[in-house]
Parts: C-alpha cells; sequence; structure tokens
C-alpha cells in the first residue's frame, strides 16, 4: 500500500496512490490456471480434472497521523485490477464401451481495496478520495466423454469472488477543500 510518513507536508499538490494489477503493459494483471485430463482405452475410461485456485489481495492508500497543507489538489486513491481465467478440463473418446469425464473447477478470490484519510488535509482546490476493483473473472469448466454405448460427463464449477472495496475519512480527521477548479 502507499501510505505517508512524514508529520507535515507542504506541496501545490499531493497524489497518494496504490494499484495492484497495472503491469505497465496491457492494464489489468492477467491470472490463468488450467487443470486436463483426457483418456481412451478398449473396454473403459475415465477422464478427470479438477482446478483449485486461492488469491488474495489487499491495495491500500492512505494518509495516516500527517499533516497535509496544499494550495493545489489532494488525491487518495487504490485500485485492484486483475483478469482471472481459471480451467479445467477433461475428455474420453475412443471404442470404449464406457467413458466418464469429469472436471471441477474451486476459485477463491479475494480483494480488499481500500483508500482513508485519517490526518489532517488542507487542500487549496479540490480533494478525490476513491478506491476501484474492476476486476474480472472467466471460468471455464467442461467433461466430454465419446464411448461406444454409454458415455457420462460432468462439470462443476464452484466459484467465491469477494470484495471489500471502499474510501473512508475517519472520524478523527480534519480535511477542508474549497473545491476550486
Amino acid at each position: 500500500g502507499a501510505n505517508t510518513s512524514a508529520k507535515s507536508i507542504g506541496a501545490d499538490g499531493v497524489t497518494v496512490n496504490a494499484q495492484e494489477g497495472d503491469n505497465g503493459q496491457h492494464g489489468a494483471d492477467q491470472i490463468a490456471s488450467a487443470a486436463g485430463s483426457g483418456a481412451g482405452g478398449g473396454t473403459g475410461g475415465v477422464g478427470a480434472a479438477v482446478d483449485l485456485g486461492n488469491y488474495d489481495s489487499h491495495v491500500t492508500a492512505s494518509i495516516k497521523g500527517s499533516q497535509v497543507t496544499t494550495t493545489g489538489n489532494v488525491a487518495v486513491t487504490s485500485k485492484t485490477d486483475a483478469q482471472y481465467f481459471p480451467v479445467a478440463v477433461s475428455v474420453v473418446a475412443g471404442d470404449a464401451t464406457f467413458g466418464a469425464a469429469g472436471s471441477v473447477a474451486v476459485e477463491s478470490i479475494n480483494h480488499h481495496t481500500t483508500s482513508t484519510i485519517s490526518g489532517q488535509v488542507s487542500s487549496g482546490e479540490n480533494l478525490l478520495l476513491g478506491s476501484l476493483d474492476p476486476s474480472e473473472a472467466t471460468m471455464v469448466v467442461g467433461g466430454v466423454s465419446a464411448a461406444g454405448n454409454i458415455g457420462v460427463g460432468v462439470s462443476a464449477l464452484l466459484p467465491e469472488f469477494s470484495r471489500d472495496t471502499s474510501a473512508a475519512i475517519a472520524d478523527n480527521a480534519t480535511v477542508s477543500a474549497p473545491g476550486e477548479d
């Protein structure tokens, strides 16, 4: 996270920005995981795929215990931006009498994105306090079974995507900004 550490800051403008997910080239970080299996045989074939993912992110921008005075703007912002692509696929094919394919993806994605002011801030112009999390997940699971007599395909997706995104001025903070252009 990004935090001010000085007791007093005076400048033409102050920006405190914490960001996760900007790789400097394409915008959001892209996180992919994959699990797969395949099977084939004479009498029977079974294929299974499991993808387990646990992603936890904490991004914080704050002015805490400091006195910030500026003739310009003050901005305290935080952003988490990631793209998740988990995939679990299994395939069974052949001349088998029986074929079964199954896949499961269990994904836990937890983001905590926070911006706070708990010090003294005096801006000569505008104050921007904000947090943003436009992260997305595209999850794919599948099971395909092509067998001679009996084919079974089963898939399950168990997603948990939680976001705790907040921007706050603490009760003990002193903030002034006239909001000029």
